[in-house]
């Protein structure tokens, strides 16, 4: 078995992958959304607040 490699890549947004969109099940409709802890650069931003752009985006939901 391969040693784990333990390190990680800080500047990738590790919630989507550096993908830059996560999939949501907000109003038991599964679908892919912009990802609120990147703002869909795929980079890590520790200065960004997740939690106020998921309520941003569940404001615009309903």
């Amino acid at each position: 078995m391969a040693a784990r490699d333990d390190t990680r890549d800080e500047t990738i947004c590790h919630p989507c992958r550096g993908g830059g969109t996560v999939t949501s099940g907000l109003d038991g409709e599964q679908r892919r959304i912009t990802c609120p802890w990147c703002g869909g650069s795929g980079v890590r931003d520790p200065e960004r607040d997740a939690q106020a752009a998921g309520e941003a985006l569940r404001a615009s939901a309903g």
